[in-house]
């Protein structure tokens, strides 16, 4: 039954990992990927990175055994999660505080479980694992200088509980506008900002009515031959999430994080220069819409691309979604064999 939840984020803001090795993953991301890092959170073994984008296009996190404790004792990873590499959550943008506080009013009218809400003083957040086990947050920006606050609380524990019942929302809109986006020069890939992700499905009929239903996010182009969906949010952007339905999960639980890039750089050449370093990379597409997919140090598929998402999937969805199936295999064989 329709419980018209309807978070409706704008768009995907962030993609937040968990990673073997946190150094190396933010290294890479630095110096192949072209996102620079902006603040660090020691005690929970955390770096985020943006190019301006949003407070964080990527949140990276040391896996470890251990609860991961933020301001005032606030649990920030739920029990059982952060012992391998692999998807912590994806980050969605709403429009205003008061967006958020209304859905979040809604899904507890509707039953729907909210695993926790959380004050980051740059955003209030509320978390929720949807139909498939996947963890999101959806977060309304509480300030715009999220660059000063950075300076003043460098190393500090920022995340903390918050009620979403306490003080009024605010209705304005603190999201970055216009924002002054960073291009790395040196860099092997410019990135501009993290874009969408593409997420496995038990069953791809039943997401897509979830995703509607519950979390705002509409079906724009759905191709049943490849169990293949892509949907946006409401600033319509094209692309923000590309759902598959498959009988396995990898065990990252992420099927690609979706990087736009900067013009300027093309494709082939930066495809050498991966060969070169040793680093896992294929080409897909064509001269109109074309994509790179890179594995991450700890071996998560990546797609970068100069084309607007939407159109690439049009067009070359079923060929990146073979792509990744290869690359999943690649990394079982890998693993098999790292235990013979």
């Amino acid at each position: 039954m329709p419980t018209n939840v309807k978070f409706a984020p704008r768009r995907l803001g962030h993609l937040n990992l968990f990673v073997s090795d946190v150094e190396r993953s933010a290294a890479f991301y630095r110096d192949v990927c072209g996102f620079k890092e902006v603040f660090r959170e020691p005690e929970i073994s955390m770096i985020f990175m943006t190019n301006g984008n949003t407070h964080h296009d990527l949140g990276l996190m040391e896996i470890t055994p251990e609860d991961r404790v933020g301001r005032d004792g606030h649990v920030q990873v739920r029990p059982g999660a952060g012992k391998t590499p692999g998807l912590n959550h994806l980050g969605f943008e709403m429009q205003t505080e008061a967006a958020l506080v209304d859905a979040y009013r809604r899904a507890l009218k509707q039953k729907v479980p909210v695993s926790r809400t959380t004050d980051h003083q740059i955003a209030h957040s509320v978390y929720l694992s949807e139909c498939n086990g996947h963890f999101f947050e959806f977060y309304a920006d509480i300030i715009e200088d999220f660059s000063a606050f950075y300076a003043e609380n460098q190393g500090a524990l920022i995340s903390g509980h918050w009620d979403p019942e306490q003080t009024a929302p605010s209705e304005d809109a603190r999201f970055p506008k216009d924002p002054d986006l960073f291009k790395s020069n040196d860099a092997v890939l410019t990135s501009r900002n993290v874009a969408y992700a593409g997420l496995p499905v038990k069953d791809l009929q039943a997401s897509i009515d979830y995703y509607a239903d519950v979390l705002g996010l509409n079906a724009v182009q759905v191709d049943h031959e490849s169990k293949f969906a892509v949907l946006e949010g409401s600033a319509q952007g094209g692309c923000d999430v590309c759902l598959m339905e498959t009988t396995e999960f990898p065990a990252t639980r992420l099927l690609f994080g979706g990087v736009n890039l900067h013009d300027g750089k093309a494709l082939t050449d930066a495809l050498k220069v991966l060969e070169s370093k040793r680093i896992p990379a294929s080409f897909i597409g064509d001269t109109e819409l074309s994509c790179i997919v890179v594995l991450d140090p700890d071996r998560i598929p990546l797609v970068y691309s100069t084309s607007p998402a939407g159109r690439l999937m049009a067009r070359h969805g079923p060929a990146v979604v073979a792509e990744i199936r290869r690359l999943w295999a690649s990394n079982a064989d890998e693993a098999n064999a790292a235990t013979l």
